[in-house]
């Protein structure tokens, strides 16, 4: 069992944001995580990670606990990738890529060469070779995206998790995201599971669609069957139109917001 949770539940401040989600994921892939905002797409991944703490009959990754497991231990299962809010420090790229290894090595270990080969097969994996030498307050938001992505697949963990990994991008340097994310997982047999507000990147890119509203979960499937549905509207209380055509989903709102 790559991801299995059952009965998860997280409060914060006394108030219920996730409301008994269960989850299981048995084979690699790349699954989508949507709903409105305040529906609890963040505190899942986090809970999953076991950065929040949270109650549930059943919480692991690859079949290990998560509760009572050390972070050490954690982020050699699973990389995770949060928005990018803050300021971003004069660090070079290739040292932050570094860095990122520290699940692969022991108190004592030093960095070697070994390191710095996959760093640079990673880099050229993502085509940012260029980037290696540049600092991190130096980048665009697409070139950004692409370094955090490597450094998720430097830490070399069966699953990885990412938190609105195309927030702020243009629809080229999205879809240039979502396209090497597909290829990312198909090529090297990882689980990938990242939070989005666009459903309709969801509906073309992923294998499968969790989708929650108000802290519960009210879908779980293949893009095609949430499309037939009629999920997208009873998640967002509005309806949408949408369309399949040469092979793509095309999605808008139909009328304004009930």
């Amino acid at each position: 069992m790559l991801i299995e949770a059952r009965s998860l539940f997280v409060e914060i401040n006394t108030a219920a944001i996730l409301k008994g989600v269960d989850l299981s994921v048995t084979e690699p892939g790349l699954l989508a995580v949507v709903g409105p905002n305040g529906s609890g797409k963040t505190t899942l991944l986090r809970a999953l990670t076991g950065i929040l703490p949270s109650r549930s009959e059943a919480l692991s990754l690859c079949n290990e606990a998560v509760e009572g497991t050390s972070r050490k231990h954690l982020a050699s299962l699973v990389s995770y990738i949060p928005q990018i809010k803050e300021t971003l420090p004069t660090l070079e790229v290739r040292h932050f890529l570094l860095f990122s290894r520290f699940p692969k090595k022991s108190f004592l270990s030093s960095y070697g060469q070994e390191d710095y080969r996959i760093i640079d097969e990673t880099a050229r994996l993502l085509d940012c070779r260029e980037l290696l030498s540049r600092t991190l307050d130096t980048l665009s938001g697409g070139e950004l995206q692409r370094v955090m992505i490597a450094s998720a697949l430097v830490q070399e963990t069966p699953l990885i998790m990412l938190d609105e990994p195309t927030a702020f991008l243009d629809p080229n340097h999205r879809i240039e995201i979502f396209g090497l994310l597909r290829r990312i997982q198909q090529e090297a047999g990882k689980t990938i599971l990242l939070v989005t507000h666009f459903i309709e990147y969801a509906l073309n890119y992923a294998m499968r669609i969790v989708a929650l509203k108000e802290g519960r979960l009210i879908f779980d499937g293949e893009p095609d069957e949430m499309a037939r549905k009629g999920v997208i509207d009873t998640l967002y209380d509005m309806h949408f139109n949408v369309m399949h055509h040469d092979r793509r989903y095309f999605v808008y709102p139909a009328e304004e917001k009930r």
